[in-house]
């Protein structure tokens, strides 16, 4: 696992967050211009998601960044981010 950082820019947007072992349930609203830091260790105790939502909503920009650190890692990333573009 990686360290990320979510950039959120425009209109609020809720993060929704999981607890592995307890279970617990939590959503994080994010609001223009908010930065959600997603470290290893956070990542060893929590499951996150930007759940889709029902209704329209006005736009919303998440920029996510990671840092591929190996070549392996590297090529993941690309695969994923561009599959995710085409779906």
């Amino acid at each position: 696992m990686q360290n990320l950082a979510m950039l959120t820019v425009g209109q609020p947007r809720a993060v929704y967050v999981k607890n592995k072992s307890t279970q617990q349930e939590d959503f994080k609203l994010l609001s223009h211009g908010d930065l959600f830091s997603i470290t290893k260790d956070y990542q060893d105790l929590w499951l996150y998601s930007v759940p889709k939502q029902n209704t329209p909503s006005t736009p919303f920009v998440s920029v996510t960044f990671q840092n591929a650190d190996t070549e392996e890692s590297s090529k993941n990333n690309y695969k994923h981010n561009l599959l995710n573009t085409i779906i």
